[in-house]
């Protein structure tokens, strides 16, 4: 009885010591990137307004500032106290972009005991990257940087930008072979997990061959038509990948030309490509956030129209285990004219939409085509003129 007493610590200690070095050898390790100190340059990016305000920042010790009237800013990370780190921004006079700023980059709370960087400026703005900052990780410090963008209003606070300026890059191992692996923090505040129905408020990931595009970062990730169960790491700097035990799948039916269908929801963002018009996916919910068909007319010439739901209220797709949804994005396309008053007359937009109410960008041959032509005349047909648009 009390040999076996002994021996279990000693088999519990075994045990732990195994399974932690499998979980080392899942986990697989990224590279630390900066953004180019020159022009700023990251592979993909979203500029995020952060509001600023007059008031000091009560309880915050501050620096001299070369001006009456700085500016202050909280820049918000789940990666620090209170969940903001406060910055200030200052210049030398009135009337002039505010190119000096002061951030809590250790997380004391104050800008005291923090150094002046000065931006690279512009007529109306000015710039400040790589901005760097320590952050309260899960296993210690970690290092963030940013970039901050101010562009200067007359009679009005500044606009304000942040991005992420880093990210994680590396080979992964994907089924014996190796693959390029980029984590992108999309939301720029210090951390690479976040998932969201929304893709535009989520990270991203690009995993795969050269020219793969982006994804929401999700509970999966398809590499080449094959789904993985994907976990990043909070801070960036490593990934998981496996193969699902139990994956079930739900199934879309597309009309006839359809080449393309991008959905996004929790469990990822996804490219998907029909087979016989059917496309396959997780069992989950999903926005659908675009599609692409493509059709050859009489002279060989190939037209493909691709709708995007950005910025607007996306149709949810609910998939689920063995059942079709049939997804009805046919009929004709709707010319709409976008009409507003300016100083000196009126500005005339043309947009054309899908039948969900999704923008569509048409073109032919890998080109735009020709853009339409708008005729005005007034109600006596005194006044007629022909007007070309033009794209941008």
């Amino acid at each position: 009885m009390c040999t076996r007493r002994c021996l279990v610590p000693g088999l519990i200690l075994l045990v732990s010591l195994l399974l932690g070095h499998l979980r080392a050898q899942d986990q697989q390790w990224l590279q630390y990137r900066i953004a180019d100190r020159k022009t700023g340059w990251t592979p993909e990016f979203r500029d995020w307004q952060i509001e600023l305000q007059a008031n000091r920042p009560q309880g915050v010790r501050l620096p001299k500032f070369k001006h009456s009237n700085p500016c202050f800013g909280r820049w918000k990370t789940p990666l620090s106290e209170g969940g903001f780190r406060w910055f200030a921004l200052d210049r030398s006079r009135a009337n002039r972009p505010y190119y000096l700023l002061y951030i809590d980059s250790n997380g004391d709370g104050h800008l005291d005991d923090e150094q002046v960087i000065k931006g690279q400026t512009g007529v109306d703005s000015a710039g400040f990257w790589p901005v760097r900052v320590t952050l309260k990780g899960h296993e210690g410090a970690v290092t963030y940087h940013m970039i901050i963008q101010v562009i200067w209003r007359m009679g009005q606070q500044p606009l304000c930008l942040v991005r992420s300026g880093c990210w994680y890059e590396g080979q992964v191992k994907i089924d014996e072979r190796m693959v390029n692996c980029i984590l992108l923090d999309y939301t720029a505040n210090g951390t690479f997990d976040d998932a969201s129905l929304d893709p535009e408020n989520a990270d991203k990931i690009i995993i795969g061959e050269q020219g793969t595009r982006s994804a929401a970062v999700g509970r999966l990730v398809d590499v080449n038509g094959v789904f993985y169960e994907l976990q990043v790491a909070r801070e960036g700097g490593s990934i998981r990948l496996r193969k699902p035990t139990d994956l079930r799948f739900g199934s879309i039916k597309v009309p006839s030309g359809l080449t393309m269908l991008t959905i996004a929801g929790l469990n990822g963002q996804f490219y998907l490509k029909p087979q016989d018009r059917i496309c396959q996916a997780p069992v989950g919910t999903y926005g659908l956030y675009g599609w692409q068909i493509e059709q050859k007319n009489e002279k060989g010439k190939v037209w493909s129209a691709t709708g995007s739901f950005q910025g607007q209220k996306r149709p949810t797709i609910e998939l689920t285990d063995g059942r079709q949804v049939d997804l009805d994005i046919q009929g004709p396309l709707v010319s709409r004219l976008e009409v507003r008053r300016a100083s000196s007359g009126y500005v005339i937009g043309h947009v054309l939409e899908g039948q969900l109410g999704e923008q569509v960008t048409l073109m032919v041959d890998s080109s735009r085509p020709r853009p339409p032509k708008l005729r005005i005349w007034n109600q006596q047909r005194t006044f007629g003129e022909v007007f070309n648009f033009a794209y941008g």
